[in-house]
């Protein structure tokens, strides 16, 4: 295991991501007796983000050259949120640097 610190940064954001999902999931099922033929889409909205950072701890996690790739653009990606992401997003791209990746 190469960087744990940023594998833990990437687990954590995609169980974060998963637990908003669960709890719109929960919302739309408890308060709507509509069709739910949408939480398929929003599903696979929220497989997306989930996917990617699950890949990217995997490629931290084995210190591949993809995994620093896929890391960089989630966290440049995460600099739009304000504020919890722009910090998790600074972070990634730190732990990313050259100075700080092990490959």
């Amino acid at each position: 295991m190469r960087d744990t610190s940023l594998v833990r940064v990437h687990l954590g954001i995609a169980v974060c991501y998963l637990c908003v999902f669960l709890f719109i999931v929960y919302a739309i099922v408890t308060r709507s007796s509509s069709s739910f033929a949408g939480l398929w889409v929003l599903g696979a909205i929220a497989a997306i983000p989930i996917g990617l950072h699950l890949c990217a701890a995997k490629g931290a996690r084995k210190g591949a050259d993809w995994g620093k790739i896929v890391s960089r653009v989630l966290g440049v990606v995460l600099l739009i949120g304000f504020p919890i992401e722009t910090v998790l997003g600074g972070l990634i791209l730190v732990k990313t640097s050259a100075k700080d990746w092990q490959s």
